[in-house]
């Protein structure tokens, strides 16, 4: 069977190996000298690895050869498209290991190749349109779409992350300042958000009058019992997803018209605002200003800005006809 073959029901591997290739996948694991967090990811490219000589009726060889490792690429680059560099590290460690263990290995230069640079989508930002139609979705007579509502609302003002809305607690709301202030889970950073007041009532009609009453600190909870707090940024898309595609402005897979779309929103808009770039850095909790390149593309009056004319290279007839 095609899926039994390769999703095993005995365990949470991709790939079936044959006992041999489990021993050197093992073996393999044994000897990394990597971080706890990043052996997994080199023991799934061995394991993929070995499957690929297995398929092709080479796992009993002990010669790993160019054509081997070059087909062993393409075959990965199906599956790991946008990380192919990562591939490569963890396959030189691999392609070592073997010649360490016996293994003949010709060819092995190929993958000190550097993967080149996959092609960016420029994802979309949210008109304002957009955001008005999504955010008077939810029924703010129950309790579920005063949660929806806050949410939403928050997000389209702030930009912030899916997973701090699960995360916040009501120690991060500051009503005296109209703010929220959190630690962001993805840099570690703290960020201080001003919200308007429409935010603020928002979130106050939802503690007051929506949320079930728990004592767990965290502001957004579930609407079953039993009450808990939202699945990290699962339940925060899914949330999202529910009104999207109910919407006027569509939703189709992949077409980036997702919760991160009101970050790139923000992030649109302040550029277009002619905001300070260390501003619009500390608003959307980036140390690294180079971040501010994925914004530029939305913007484009200001991506007009960055371009040059023909003053230095002077066209003699016209381009288009």
């Amino acid at each position: 069977k095609p899926i039994q073959a390769i999703y095993s029901s005995g365990n949470r591997y991709k790939y079936t190996l044959d006992d041999a290739s489990e021993l050197l996948v093992e073996k393999f694991k044994q000897s990394l000298t990597l971080s706890a967090t990043t052996v997994p990811s080199a023991c799934t490219i061995a394991r993929s690895f070995f499957y690929y000589l297995q398929y092709n009726n080479l796992s009993g060889s002990r010669t790993v050869t160019e054509e081997t490792i070059v087909g062993f690429l393409k075959f990965k680059s199906t599956e790991n498209r946008s990380s192919m560099d990562s591939v490569l590290y963890f396959l030189r460690k691999l392609l070592l290991f073997l010649e360490d263990n016996g293994f003949n290995v010709a060819g092995s230069a190929i993958a000190s190749y550097k993967a080149s640079a996959t092609r960016r989508r420029v994802l979309p930002a949210f008109e304002d349109r957009d955001i008005e139609d999504l955010i008077s979705l939810p029924d703010r007579s129950t309790a579920m779409g005063k949660r929806d509502y806050a949410i939403l609302l928050l997000a389209s003002f702030t930009g912030i992350r899916a997973i701090d809305v699960a995360n916040l607690t009501f120690e991060n709301i500051r009503k005296e300042d109209c703010s929220i202030v959190f630690i962001q889970h993805k840099t570690g950073f703290v960020n201080a958000l001003p919200v308007n007041r429409d935010v603020m009532y928002a979130l106050d009609d939802y503690i007051e009058n929506g949320r079930p009453e728990s004592s767990l600190p965290y502001v957004f909870l579930t609407t079953l019992r039993p009450y808990r707090k939202l699945h990290d940024l699962s339940s925060v898309r899914s949330i999202f997803s529910r009104y999207i595609r109910s919407c006027g402005t569509g939703k189709e897979a992949w077409d980036g018209k997702s919760f991160h779309a009101f970050r790139r929103t923000l992030g649109k808009w302040l550029m277009e605002s002619s905001t300070d770039a260390q501003m619009i850095s500390q608003i959307l909790g980036q140390r690294d200003r180079a971040v501010l390149k994925r914004y530029l593309p939305l913007a484009l009056d200001a991506l007009r800005e960055c371009a040059l004319d023909f003053t230095y290279a002077p066209l003699r007839s016209e381009v288009y006809r």
